[in-house]
């Protein structure tokens, strides 16, 4: 097996590797190993960036679908100008750094992970990505992802 040097490096001790694997590992000295880790998340977040150009009707009819069709965790509509303050207070840029606000409007909606539920903001996803007024629609945790550990002991 062969790992490249530049991969990240981390310590972990093996109670803590036992509990993220949910594996019972028997490892023995001056060994290597390679163990499979999938992460799934507890919760998944939406993030929906709008286009400065939408209309009063389509934000009010785009909120309503979302609150109806989603019973979520969190439901938070970020203005363009707390967007802004969150990129000075996140990124550093200054208040005034550019001659007008860039950063969009969103809506961010966070949700308890299920099946039900990713199969629900996929479809919802698609029919919101044909909208001319969603400049861009980003996930966290919507898809699980696996790891491959190297173990040194």
């Amino acid at each position: 097996m062969n790992f490249q040097d530049s991969e990240i490096s981390h310590r972990i001790s093996k109670k803590d590797l036992i509990e993220k694997t949910k594996n019972d590992l028997i490892l023995y000295k001056d060994s290597e190993y390679a163990v499979k880790y999938l992460m799934i998340y507890d919760s998944i977040t939406v993030e929906i960036f709008l286009k400065n150009s939408i209309s009063d009707i389509d934000f009010d009819n785009l909120k309503n679908r979302l609150k109806e069709n989603f019973k979520s965790d969190e439901f938070r509509y970020i203005s363009k100008e707390e967007a802004q303050k969150i990129a000075e207070k996140e990124l550093g840029i200054p208040y005034n750094f550019f001659e007008e606000n860039i950063f969009p409007a969103s809506f961010i909606i966070q949700f308890k992970s299920t099946t039900e539920i990713v199969s629900k903001i996929k479809k919802i996803m698609d029919e919101l990505k044909t909208q001319n007024f969603i400049d861009e629609i980003t996930t966290e945790g919507l898809e699980n992802h696996s790891f491959i550990l190297k173990i040194v002991t």
